[in-house]
């Protein structure tokens, strides 16, 4: 049996005790369990793993920019054991080949465990797709024209469809009618031509038919989440960030920045529990990329390694309690996607994150893993994991990888 020991997130509390891990699952919660190998961690805490059920690891079609395996390496290092990428890829994943050539194109390349999602057309079956048990996406506008979805019988129809297949579905909301064909010069012009009421009115869209809000971002979006047919996220540039926050084109991303008064609603949101989760939104583009005529940039912003360490710091800074935290970045993605993460029970997998809340560092892109070699954090102080832990095996140890290419693939039909 392996072990691992420390102050433990236990039911709501901390506990000294010792994890025992069988199979990859947690078998037993005790004060002493004796098992090899036997991770002690002292009084540090051990915390479930981050799940992050939105990122873009560019694999197929841009592997300048990011691949599967540097990723999940980010992700890994920064304390997340499970991620779910975005299907607008070069091809996109759309169907039953693209989806198996992209699951071919990933096999055995991740650091941690992953679903793919399927975009949905307006012309595609959701109820035939949902036979594959993979996640849905719907981008009711985006930089991929032919994903584009925007009409609203259409997109009623599909997500009937999905709600009847009981399939997850994640929509990017931003109704394209009410936005400018214009990026303007920099991001308070970005933000103009992007404004508020494309994100609520895109949401409003959604009627009361069930669905998961991508990155949240607008204050006139937060009264609309209140509905049981919705879940929501919120990304962690949205929640730190700002369109006068001095980033050019490093700071473009979808939907924009936005005004301050919207940053304090999105805090005031996930504190509140109004938005039920945070996501990275991980979108890497190159420097090359990311220096270009700001109407040339691409949007997107890298994330997924810097999300739980930062939240980490704002916990050690009070202004986010632990358990808030588990339940946005641990707790609440599992169930929103119906997995044996999250917790730190008997049964559960053994996705264990060890942390020190006094090692404070400062963040460097130079040091974080993903190809892109950026952050919009840069030098902002952060919380790394003392370890990471995937069902059991440490995976990463002080920001570098310790055992590679132990990700599986999930589906709904299958969980590992």
């Amino acid at each position: 049996m392996r072990v691992v020991e420390g102050r433990a997130f236990v039911r709501g509390r901390f506990e000294q005790c010792c994890i025992g891990i069988e199979e990859g699952k947690i078998a037993a919660i005790k004060k002493i369990i004796k098992g090899d190998p036997h991770f002690d961690f002292g009084s540090n805490y051990i915390l479930p793993a981050g799940i992050d059920i939105h990122v873009h690891f560019r694999e197929p079609g841009f592997p300048n920019k990011e691949d599967f395996h540097t990723g999940s390496e980010a992700a890994a290092c920064g304390g997340i054991t499970c991620v779910f990428d975005m299907p607008n890829n070069l091809p996109a994943t759309t169907d039953a080949r693209t989806l198996e050539e992209k699951r071919q194109a990933v096999a055995g390349r991740a650091n941690v465990d992953f679903g793919l999602y399927l975009a949905l057309r307006e012309d595609s079956n959701a109820t035939d797709l949902s036979k594959l048990g993979c996640p849905f996406k719907i981008y009711m506008t985006g930089a991929r024209g032919d994903l584009a979805f925007g009409a609203y019988e259409k997109l009623k129809k599909t997500l009937e469809e999905t709600e009847k297949a009981e399939m997850h579905t994640s929509v990017h909301c931003e109704n394209q009618d009410l936005m400018a064909k214009e990026d303007g010069v920099g991001l308070e012009d970005y933000l103009r031509s992007r404004p508020n009421e494309a994100e609520t009115s895109a949401i409003g869209m959604i009627g009361d038919l069930k669905a998961h809000v991508c990155h949240v971002s607008a204050r006139e979006s937060i009264p609309l989440l209140d509905r049981p047919n919705l879940s929501s996220e919120v990304t962690p540039h949205h929640l730190l960030l700002n369109a006068k926050t001095d980033l050019a084109g490093f700071g473009k991303a979808d939907p924009p920045l936005r005004r301050r008064a919207d940053q304090a609603a999105m805090w005031e949101g996930l504190v509140s529990g109004k938005i039920d989760i945070i996501a990275s939104d991980h979108a890497p583009h190159t420097i090359e990329e990311k220096e270009e005529e700001f109407e040339r940039v691409p949007p997107g912003v890298p994330g997924v390694e810097t999300s739980l360490p930062l939240m980490l710091m704002h916990v050690k800074k009070g202004n986010l309690t632990m358990e808030r935290l588990v339940s946005a970045m641990m707790k609440g993605p599992a169930k929103i996607m119906g997995l044996d993460k999250g917790s730190i029970e008997i049964g559960m997998d053994a996705d264990l994150i060890a942390v020190d809340l006094r090692k404070i560092t400062k963040i460097r892109g130079d040091d974080l893993h993903s190809r892109c070699g950026w952050t919009p954090f840069e030098k902002w102080e952060a919380i790394f994991p003392l370890g990471t832990f995937l069902r059991g095996e440490l995976v990463s140890e002080d920001g570098e990888i310790q055992e590679t290419r132990k990700g599986r693939m999930i589906t709904k039909r299958e969980k590992p």
